[in-house]
């Protein structure tokens, strides 16, 4: 009998196809299984990194913030009362404050490698900022450390006491920063493993135990990544909180400097008033003898007044309260005519004044008075700290930035001096308040011009640099953007 080869073909067939579909339902339920058993596993691990990160690093930095915020200012108030009253038990409440201080900056520069890179730089200024403060302490006491010596040297405490304040508010926003990613890459994870278990627990239907007790753990889980979630936003809502408090903390301070170098003011305005009219003989003529001392009265009054004015400038620039009154201008002719009014004195100190030509206007929309106070300032301090005979140039310019965007260009005024120079090492420290690099010299001033004419430069959306070899002259760079602020990049403010 033969048989029928295309009959009985497909019978045999059919077996040996079914054959291995089982077990190809047994290797994808096994693969969907393990994946099921593995996936949660590593989104877990992933997850409890994150959530370790906020419970051992975040939380114990933000606590050590409050506490080096609360520190500073028993700090202030223990110095100040040692140094007014000069009574001994303060003494022990300031070094129990200084203590403080000092263990926690410790346990902050312990938590700061693992804050992000930004921490460690924000913490060491804050220590530079903590060093002046000690160092003007210690010039306090060397001076006699009565309340006199300290009333002399308070505005300068409460500006380095601003500083520090803002300082601490800036890792403080930085760390809620670094808070509100950590929260948002949990929630990410969370999110991924909760698609990855509805996928795999409907592939696995058969590993229906094994799934329930994933479910269970997911459940667990996502309860777990839920407290975490709402603590980590509890500490970044009270962390908001306290930075607003602390804004308003500084801006009621500004507000006080206003009002006390107000009341100053008007004084001094009176007894200038008071000079001219003693200078002209109103009452009766002046003696020779007396004269002098006249003159001496008013160029005390004016400097005064000029401390108080660049004082309210600074108030302004740290509150953002500076009008700025932006317009289309030539930067050449206003660098020309800065020259020509300082021209006089720079003849009168023996020096050569010289604005280089430019081959073609170069106009910038900024604010030309503002620019005309910094260029009068880098002019008048080109001037002060010359010595005779000296050569003062004024260059007008473009220039691109190393810290700025690709392929943007920026105005740029540069005031050049042959005087001794600025170290590179104290480049940064003269755009500080209260600065001078030539204590006991013959020409002495505040030490405010330079830390208002780099604020008012950011405020116009550029900077102002300093530049030069050390020991043969230096170069301050004003740079302004070309375009008009609402399309220029943004400006590299805070570098140098």
């Amino acid at each position: 009998m033969t048989s029928n080869p295309s009959a009985e073909g497909p019978p045999e067939a059919a077996p040996r196809e079914r054959d291995w579909l089982p077990l190809a339902a047994f290797v994808f339920v096994v693969l969907a299984l393990v994946a099921l058993a593995v996936a949660p596993a590593v989104l877990l691990r992933r997850i409890s990194a994150a959530t370790e990160e906020i419970t051992t690093t975040i939380l114990p930095a933000n606590d050590r913030l409050e506490d080096l915020a609360f520190v500073m200012e028993r700090q202030v108030a223990a110095s100040r009362s040692l140094f007014l009253t000069g009574n001994p038990r303060y003494a022990a409440d300031l070094a129990s404050a200084r203590a403080a201080e000092a263990r926690t900056l410790r346990a902050l520069g312990s938590l700061a490698p693992r804050l992000g890179p930004a921490a460690a730089p924000q913490l060491a200024a804050l220590r530079r900022t903590i060093a002046r403060r000690d160092s003007l302490e210690a010039a306090v006491l060397a001076a006699g450390g009565g309340p006199d010596a300290y009333r002399a040297a308070l505005p300068a405490f409460d500006a380095l006491r601003d500083s520090m304040l803002v300082q601490v508010r800036g890792l403080r926003d930085d760390l809620a920063r670094t808070t509100a990613a950590r929260a948002a890459e949990e929630a990410r994870w969370a999110g991924m493993q909760r698609v990855l278990s509805i996928v795999l627990g409907t592939v696995a239907l058969l590993a229906a135990l094994l799934v329930g007790w994933f479910a269970w753990r997911q459940r667990a889980l996502v309860r777990e990544v839920r407290l975490g979630l709402e603590e980590a936003n509890r500490q970044r809502v009270l962390a908001e909180r306290r930075g607003e408090e602390l804004e308003r903390i500084t801006d009621r301070r500004v507000r006080m400097i206003r009002g006390i170098t107000h009341d100053v003011k008007n004084p001094l305005g009176a007894a200038k008033g008071y000079a001219e009219l003693l200078e002209m003989g109103v009452r009766a003529p002046l003696a020779p003898e007396q004269a002098p001392l006249v003159k001496g009265v008013q160029r005390s009054v004016d400097g005064a007044l000029a401390i108080i004015a660049d004082l309210l400038d600074l108030a302004r620039a740290d509150s953002g309260a500076l009008a700025l009154h932006r317009v289309q201008v030539d930067l050449g002719a206003l660098a020309r005519s800065a020259a020509e009014d300082h021209r006089s004195a720079a003849e009168a100190a023996g020096h050569t004044l010289v604005v280089q030509p430019v081959e073609k206007p170069l106009g910038v929309h900024t604010d030309p008075g503002r620019v005309g106070q910094v260029l009068g300032n880098l002019l008048s301090n080109a001037i002060k700290y010359t010595p005779a005979p000296g050569r003062i140039t004024v260059r007008v310019g473009t220039a691109r930035r190393e810290d700025a965007p690709q392929g943007s260009a920026w105005a740029t005024v540069r005031v050049s001096d042959t005087g001794p120079g600025i170290p590179p090492a104290k480049r940064d420290a003269v755009f500080d308040e209260f600065t001078r690099l030539q204590e006991g010299g013959a020409q002495q001033g505040h030490g405010l011009g330079l830390a208002i004419a780099r604020r008012i430069a950011r405020l116009l959306g550029g900077d102002l640099t300093v530049e030069g070899p050390a020991g043969a002259g230096a170069t301050f760079v004003l740079w302004l953007p070309l375009r008009r602020e609402d399309d220029a990049p943004r400006t590299p403010a805070g570098r140098g």
